[in-house]
């Protein structure tokens, strides 16, 4: 399977963004990652919780939209969730919705976890969550494509347990554990 990018290559499409932006709108690509192999996520009772499933985040109930299993040890995963009445979308560290990733049993472990990667036209802000509750959610920016978003939460200084650029831990130190997640605008 070609990657978007060889298939962009070889589409001939330029880089520029009008013309690359339309046609990643259209664009949906399964990626393999197998160092995800032998992962599930589970709620603190144990129970798997897997795409399709609902959960309550916040006091709502959410659709759990995709995986992504830890990508080194002590990381981890993100969980992406769609809530359809309040019509937003996110995607958070798996213990921000009280689950975690655990590696499956040598007996399951052959089956491959996939990500999915969608990319469209809609926008998405970046929004800063603190633990401490009396701590205001901080909107970082807005506007962004859905690679942006994922692009910026997956750079280790957007949380509090992988950052360490001295002002981000000072930030910690200051205000408690924080990290980024993004919404649909």
């Amino acid at each position: 399977m070609l990657t978007r990018k060889e298939l962009m290559k070889k589409m001939d499409i330029k880089k520029d963004k009008v013309i690359k932006s339309n046609i990643m709108a259209v664009l949906t690509k399964i990626v393999s990652n197998d160092s995800n192999t032998g992962w599930k996520l589970v709620d603190k009772n144990g129970k798997e919780i897997k795409v399709g499933d609902t959960i309550t985040f916040e006091g709502n109930q959410v659709k759990v939209t995709s995986l992504e299993p830890p990508h080194k040890p002590g990381a981890n995963g993100r969980v992406s969730t769609k809530n359809a009445t309040k019509n937003w979308t996110g995607r958070f560290y798996a213990n921000v919705y009280g689950l975690k990733f655990v590696r499956e049993s040598d007996a399951t472990a052959g089956l491959k976890n996939r990500k999915k990667i969608i990319a469209s036209d809609k926008t998405y802000k970046i929004v800063r969550f603190y633990q401490n509750i009396n701590h205001p959610k901080e909107v970082l920016e807005t506007g962004l494509s859905f690679e942006e978003a994922q692009e910026h939460c997956n750079d280790p200084e957007t949380s509090s347990s992988t950052c360490e650029k001295p002002e981000n831990i000072a930030r910690t130190e200051e205000m408690g554990d924080w990290f980024d997640g993004y919404y649909e605008e």
